[in-house]
């Protein structure tokens, strides 16, 4: 097993080798397979189905790994593409922020990436992006970032 040096990253991996969010493989192994077409893995579609938040909640989880792929998925040559995905993570982070109190938005966010990012793969995608985004700066949004809004 890999050990990686940031912290949390261990926690990923061990997940990871010990069958717990294990993806399926597949031609695009960060991607992975995304059945329903709604830009989130199957595997956490599962995952956030299962957890006891509302549906609100819930959709600000899926919101969260949609950011995530995007960011893994971004041609990061193209300054535009860029911005637009660390600006769908600003959203997803205030939409989360929306949705759960204060205190405990921060852990579901983490929540999301731990899920999200799970294989050396997908660690390294997001790591390319974060790099590649360093040039780049956006504010976080003042209103509610959330795609699927209450009505």
């Amino acid at each position: 097993m890999k050990v990686f040096a940031k912290k949390g990253f261990a926690i990923i991996s061990l997940l990871v080798f010990s069958g717990w969010c294990v993806a399926q493989a597949t031609e695009d192994l960060v991607l992975g397979p995304d059945a329903d077409g709604n830009g989130v893995r199957d595997d956490v579609d599962a995952y956030v189905a299962a957890l006891p938040d509302n549906e609100s909640q819930r959709q600000a989880m899926l919101q969260l790994s949609m950011a995530l792929n995007k960011q893994m998925s971004t041609n990061l040559e193209d300054d535009k593409a860029v911005v637009a995905a660390l600006w769908d993570w600003s959203a997803a982070m205030t939409c989360a922020y929306f949705n759960y109190e204060h205190g405990s938005a921060q852990g579901k966010i983490d929540e999301a990436i731990k899920v999200t990012i799970n294989t050396p793969e997908r660690i390294e995608a997001r790591a390319k992006f974060k790099q590649a985004s360093l040039s780049h700066s956006i504010e976080l949004l003042d209103e509610n970032g959330c795609i699927h809004r209450q009505k």
